[in-house]
C-alpha cells in the first residue's frame, strides 16, 4: 500500500524517528523499530486483521486513505463542502476498521472544515470527539492534544463565549510548555 509521505510516521505514541518500516502483515502502518511496533500492537491488532483479511478489505482501507489526502487539498482550496463529505466517507471506514488514529483525525479534520464553515457547535462536537481518543492514544501532554484544546477555545472565542474560551486556551498553553518549554516561540 503506498502511502503519501505526509501521514507516513511511526504509529507508536510520541515517537518522532525516522527510517521507518512497513506492518508486514497489513502494509498500512509504519514504526521505526520492532519496539515501538510491539507497543502499538494492541491498537492496531484488530485493525490490521481486517485489512490483511482480502484484497478487497485492503482496497476498502487504501481508498479510505485516499480519500482522507484529497481532504486536505480540498480543504485548502476551499473546497469545504467536498472536503466534508470526503472526510465523512473516511471516518465511516476507519470507524469500521477501528483504526483509532484516523479516526480521531478525522474528527478533528471534520471540525476544522465545519470551524471554516462556520458551523461552531458541530465543530466542537468533533474536536471533543477527537480529543477523546488522542486522550486516550497519546496522553493529556501531545501536541494532537493540545491541538484540540486549542481549536475548542477558538469555537467558543468564535461563540463569544470567551470565558470558556480562555479554559481551553490555558490548557492548550500549559501543554505547549509542557513539551516545548516556557522559551518557545511559535
Amino acid at each position: 500500500m503506498d502511502l503519501p509521505k505526509e501521514i507516513v510516521v511511526c504509529m507508536n505514541n510520541l515517537c518522532t524517528k525516522d527510517r521507518l518500516k512497513v506492518c508486514t502483515r497489513c502494509r498500512a502502518a509504519w514504526y521505526c523499530s520492532k519496539e515501538c511496533q510491539e507497543d502499538h500492537w494492541r491498537r492496531h491488532k484488530k485493525c490490521c486483521k481486517m485489512i490483511s483479511s482480502s484484497p478487497e478489505m485492503r482496497l476498502r482501507y487504501s481508498k479510505a486513505l485516499e480519500v482522507y489526502c484529497i481532504d486536505v487539498s480540498q480543504k485548502e482550496s476551499g473546497e469545504f463542502d467536498q472536503a466534508l463529505l470526503s472526510l465523512q466517507e473516511s471516518l465511516e471506514i476507519f470507524l469500521e476498521f477501528q483504526d483509532d488514529i484516523y479516526i480521531s483525525n478525522c474528527y478533528f479534520e471534520i471540525g476544522l472544515v465545519l470551524n471554516k464553515k462556520k458551523q461552531y457547535k458541530e465543530a466542537s462536537v468533533n474536536y471533543r470527539e477527537a480529543l477523546e481518543i488522542y486522550r486516550e492514544i497519546h496522553g493529556e501532554n501531545h501536541s494532537s492534544t493540545c491541538g484540540c484544546y486549542e481549536n475548542i477555545g477558538n469555537v467558543l472565542s468564535a461563540q463569544g463565549r470567551y470565558d470558556d474560551a480562555l479554559i481551553g486556551y490555558g490548557k492548550a498553553l500549559a501543554i505547549r510548555m509542557k513539551i516545548f518549554g516556557e522559551n518557545q516561540i511559535d
